[in-house]
């Protein structure tokens, strides 16, 4: 499904022509369902899909929830002089964070800092039981070098690192979704591991 977008599919994944059409679509994925969005584009003009898209999720058919967008809704120990990148962000949380929470997203994705990033289930910048919010993950790491992380993290992530090029494996059954973020120097053992697990709470 799509924000007036068209495009094929390619087993179970679209690929899209976005010439004069709207970047943001969804599709499902074995027991995932994804929901892609443009941080390059007015939020506004995407809410209506957003919203319908989320609220029609089939959590019997597709149990996980999986959010992605260009920028991050959280990211932390930046340079200063990625100031803008903390308003941007602090903008997408006043327009999205409810949304998100609301519907049980699971998982949140995002790029543009150049590292990676993961946090605790988070909500309104605190830190939730398992299951009750969603893990938000910046996984821009293949250009690791222009994006330093130079102050401590913030509290509410779990690991962080803008020192490796890497990737991460995202694996989905009925039960679990689990994230490995690999270092490419070191592509057998993940350097940091997220399984989440239902039944999930959903309020």
């Amino acid at each position: 499904r799509g924000g007036d977008v068209r495009g094929d599919v390619i087993g179970n994944v679209p690929r899209w022509s976005v010439m004069g059409d709207a970047p943001w679509y969804s599709f499902d994925y074995g027991h995932a369902h994804i929901l892609v969005y443009s941080t390059e584009h007015s939020i506004a003009s995407q809410m209506a899909f957003i919203k319908g898209d989320l609220a029609d999720v089939d959590r019997d058919v597709t149990p996980w929830v999986i959010v992605a967008g260009h920028r991050p809704l959280y990211l932390t120990g930046l340079d200063p002089s990625w100031d803008k990148d903390q308003q941007v962000a602090a903008q997408l949380r006043a327009e999205l964070e409810d949304l998100f929470y609301e519907h049980g997203a699971d998982l949140v994705l995002a790029g543009h800092h150049h590292s990676y990033q993961r946090t605790c289930p988070l909500y309104k910048g605190e830190c939730k039981p398992a299951g009750t919010a969603p893990v938000y993950m910046v996984i821009g790491m293949a250009g690791f070098m222009e994006s330093p992380i130079i102050f401590p993290a913030n509290k509410e992530f779990v690991f962080v690192d803008s020192m490796h090029h890497g990737h991460v494996r995202i694996n989905v059954t009925s039960s679990t979704l689990s994230v490995s973020y690999m270092r490419n120097a070191n592509p057998k053992t993940p350097a940091d591991f997220l399984l989440l697990e239902k039944p999930r709470v959903h309020t």
